[in-house]
Formats: C-alpha cells, sequence, structure tokens
C-alpha cells in the first residue's frame, strides 16, 4: 500500500540532500514508488540496531531520533535528517550504531533499489549521495578529533608552550583564545584555573607567565 503524503511532508522530502537540485518529477516518481514507505514510531522504540535494521535511507519526516553507538551519544536526529546511507550499499550484517526514537516519529525509507534506480537516471542525485557521504565522513572525524585529542587544559598546556617560554609573559585575549582552541569560554576559564593551581603559569591581569615549563608539560596530556 502506497503511503499518503501531506504537503508539508512532501517538500520536506524535496529538499532533502537526494533530491536538491532534481525537478519535480524523479521525485514525485520516487515518493510515488511502490518500494517507498511511511512508517510511524513511538517514542522509546528501537527505528535501527545493530541486529535489526534495512538496507534503506531513511529520512525523519517528525519527531526526533537518538544515534548512539554503546553509551556514547553520536548524534540527534530532527525532521529532514537522514540516516542508513552509511549502510546502504556494504555487505556489512550489522549496523553500527542504535537510533531510538526520543518522541513520537515519522520515517519515510527508500530501499536500496529505489535509491540505485534514481541515481542511475540522475547524476545529480548520484553528486548528492556522494556529496553527503563525503560531509558525514569529515562529521565523524571531528567527532573522533574531539574524543581521542586533548581536552581544554592540554589544549591550552600546549598552546602556551608553543607561544612562550618560561619567564616570558603572553598576552591572551580570552575570547579569540577561546576559538583558537576550539573550546568554550568557561572549559578556557577552568583550565587557566588549573595550569595555575598546579603551579604551571602565573596570571596577572590579562598576561600569562609559565612558571615551571615541566609542569606545563605535564599538563599538555591532559
Amino acid at each position: 500500500m502506497r503511503p499518503e503524503w501531506n504537503p508539508r511532508e512532501l517538500e520536506l522530502l524535496a529538499g532533502t540532500f537526494l533530491f536538491q537540485g532534481l525537478e519535480w518529477e524523479p521525485v514525485r516518481r520516487a515518493v510515488q514508488d511502490p518500494l517507498c514507505t511511511r512508517e510511524n514510531y513511538q517514542r522509546g522504540d528501537v527505528i535501527y540496531s545493530p541486529g535489526h535494521f534495512r538496507r534503506s535511507l531513511g529520512v525523519l519526516l517528525e519527531g526526533r531520533a537518538r544515534v548512539t553507538k554503546g553509551e556514547l551519544v553520536v548524534s540527534t536526529l530532527e525532521r529532514g535528517d537522514l540516516f542508513g546511507a552509511a549502510a546502504l550499499y556494504n555487505r556489512r550484517t550489522r549496523y553500527e550504531t542504535t537510533i531510538t526514537a526520543l518522541e513520537d516519529c515519522a520515517v519515510a525509507f527508500f530501499p536500496q533499489e529505489l535509491v540505485s534506480r534514481l541515481m542511475a537516471e540522475s547524476p545529480t542525485a548520484c553528486a548528492n549521495y556522494i556529496r553527503y557521504l563525503s560531509e558525514r565522513i569529515h562529521f565523524l572525524n571531528r567527532k573522533i578529533e574531539g574524543l581521542t585529542g586533548p581536552g581544554a587544559v592540554g589544549k591550552l598546556a600546549r598552546y602556551l608552550l608553543s607561544e612562550g617560554s618560561e619567564g616570558r609573559a603572553v598576552t591572551c585575549t580570552a575570547t579569540e583564545l577561546a576559538q583558537r582552541l576550539d573550546v568554550s569560554r568557561a572549559s578556557l576559564y577552568r583550565a587557566f584555573e588549573v595550569l595555575e593551581g598546579a603551579g604551571a603559569i602565573r596570571r596577572m591581569g590579562k598576561l600569562v607567565q609559565t612558571a615551571d615549563r615541566e609542569a606545563l608539560l605535564r599538563q599538555s596530556q591532559a
């Protein structure tokens, strides 16, 4: 049975990455194809899990869903977000994450066969898919950097080590420094307090002076 799309949902689907730049006709054919389905989920329902998923591209039509890997929260899906692209063409028998409905959700599913047909007919759709995967790789790389890289204390210590030697004052503007280190101002202030408490630095107004280079080196690994 073909799903009944309301105008709001059709507008949302037409604006997703796969259909960007396409005329309305291929979009209409895709959403009216019998392979395209619409599913509803209640809050707490598992939409995808490592052992239960579809070879389909999912589009969240309504609600919000959380993406987790074990205890780690990877992201939160909002209305219009997509999932399942990375698993659409690989041969792995398990999905990498779990997607759970945070509230009542509606999802449109475009199975592999339908997506393949669309990309074969439209080079634009094919380019859109490749672009989306490239952006996801960049997003996940940033996530990995955030998890494996140094915290605010380590970033600040490394910056101070690179900018000034022991006994030399370094002028630091908090807002600019927070942006440079990619940390919040609150995290930056706490990092200053940690380094000062460890005896690694001395602060005099806006001036920061290395007090103990060895201590600063140790903190750079934090």
